[in-house]
């Protein structure tokens, strides 16, 4: 058995982690591992029930083909369990990269806001309501927004091209 301090730590981290499982499915384009994270009520943006949630995912999907790559992480989180309940607020920051046609990389910063709810169902947390702050038909906010040209960066180490993959280095 283990002490309600503990189990509230459990909780909020397993909230956490949905969250981050939510920015994987998206980064990946999964819409059916995105709405495996809903119960089968939840609801993101105006989408409501699995079925509304993966087409709305299909749709977001494809108005995210230009962007490479779109790693998020925590700006800031705060959840309140309260039993098989749980909701707060999360504030991502996404690093949208974006191929040029010249060859060049395009990089927007952007944030995100959610106000999110779980429900803990069979001993499992899923989402049960993930939407923008102050309006609940947006699947998250967003306060800014900047760019800039992507550059390389200079590591000094020789490129990947230029490693053979059966070397071993003996120490």
């Amino acid at each position: 058995m283990v002490d309600p301090y503990t189990q509230n730590l459990l909780d909020e981290f397993a909230c956490r982690r949905l969250i981050e499982k939510y920015w994987w499915t998206e980064s990946r384009r999964d819409a059916a591992g995105l709405t495996a994270l809903f119960t089968e009520d939840g609801r993101w943006g105006a989408a409501v029930g699995r079925d509304a949630i993966t087409a709305q995912a299909d749709g977001f999907f494809a108005m995210m083909r230009p962007i490479a790559e779109n790693p998020t992480s925590f700006g800031g989180v705060n959840i309140e369990v309260d039993g098989d309940e749980a909701a707060g607020f999360v504030h991502g920051i996404a690093h949208l990269v974006l191929p040029q046609s010249d060859g060049a990389t395009k990089v927007v910063v952007v944030d995100a806001t959610y106000d999110v709810r779980f429900r803990r169902e069979q001993g499992e947390w899923r989402i049960s309501s993930l939407v923008g702050p102050g309006d609940p038909n947006i699947p998250h906010g967003a306060s800014f927004q900047f760019e800039a040209r992507g550059t390389a960066i200079d590591f000094g180490m020789p490129a990947e091209s230029e490693h053979n993959a059966g070397d071993v280095v003996a120490g």
